[in-house]
């Protein structure tokens, strides 16, 4: 007879059980309801460093967006808009003397109080158009209320 047959099909006296199987499906029943995650209840902490959900605009951005981010093009900086529900970052370089320059944004995250934005300027790989650039990004997010600070990853 197949063994299959012997493990999962009745025998002249009752079922044949099959250890093995059963022993495997205890085991995966202790590993899976061993490992839920509990709810924060009364008395635990929240926590202080979280992720926030963000979206990077593309130009054109819209026009109170885009007069800030023409007001910083030559110096770089960082400026909050806080317009239509929305909280705006806008994050300029300044004047950068060839393409390839960019803003790249690592991460936004509150962290102790504040929102923290983190970014890094992506420098041109190879070859690179002579041409004077001016990299900006716009972060945007639902609108807070919390102190935004604005660091470079380096």
């Amino acid at each position: 007879m197949n063994h299959w047959k012997d493990v999962f099909l009745m025998k002249r006296f009752g079922i044949d059980i099959n250890w093995q199987v059963i022993f495997c499906l205890l085991l995966s029943l202790a590993i899976v309801t061993g490992c839920t995650v509990q709810a924060a209840g009364p008395g635990t902490q929240e926590r202080k460093d979280a992720t926030v959900n963000f979206e990077l605009l593309k130009a054109p951005y819209p026009a109170f967006v885009d007069d800030v981010a023409k007001s910083m093009k030559q110096k770089g900086g960082s400026k909050v808009i806080h317009k239509n529900g929305h909280t705006y970052v806008v994050i300029a370089l300044g004047q950068r003397p060839s393409a390839g320059y960019s803003v790249i944004i690592d991460n936004v995250q509150h962290s102790d109080g504040k929102l923290v934005i983190t970014y890094e300027e992506k420098k041109p790989q190879g070859m690179a158009a002579s041409v004077i650039t001016y990299p900006v990004t716009v972060v945007k997010m639902t609108k807070t209320d919390l102190p935004v600070k604005v660091k470079s990853k380096k």
